[in-house]
């Protein structure tokens, strides 16, 4: 029938292409700011230029300074924006240790793809069911 997608079409871009639901993600794009002033990204500690507006600090104060894919500077490329969204890595940013865990930030590294897993595992063990 036209207009429809099958079950097989939908899993094989699943596999390939497909990330889920997104459309919570998409308003925290479009909320983005750029700003003249460098701010302290909330992921990794490196100035950016760039805020998520959707987000609020810990005071409830909107524009949360994150990196989405710089082209120049010292943060080129960083994807601070989705790791700082992704439930999976909540937790593992720069703030999150000193606010959440209660860690001095200057104990913070960039977590490797096994802390990110590990920590997939804990997320999915403290979720409602």
């Amino acid at each position: 029938k036209k207009g429809e997608i099958s079950r097989e079409d939908f899993n094989l871009a699943k596999k390939t292409r497909l990330c889920g639901d997104l459309s919570k993600l998409c308003h925290h794009v479009r909320s983005l700011e750029t700003v003249k002033k460098p701010l302290v990204c909330c992921w990794c500690g490196l100035h950016t230029y760039t805020r998520c507006m959707k987000c609020k600090d810990n005071k409830g104060k909107p524009g949360i300074p994150l990196h989405l894919n710089p082209n120049k500077g010292h943060a080129t490329g960083k994807q601070c924006f989705f790791k700082y969204h992704d439930e999976v890595q909540f937790g593992l940013g720069k703030n999150d240790l000193s606010k959440i865990l209660n860690l001095p930030k200057k104990d913070w590294t960039e977590p490797t793809p096994r802390e990110v897993r590990d920590n997939k595992a804990l997320i999915e063990a403290v979720k409602e069911p």
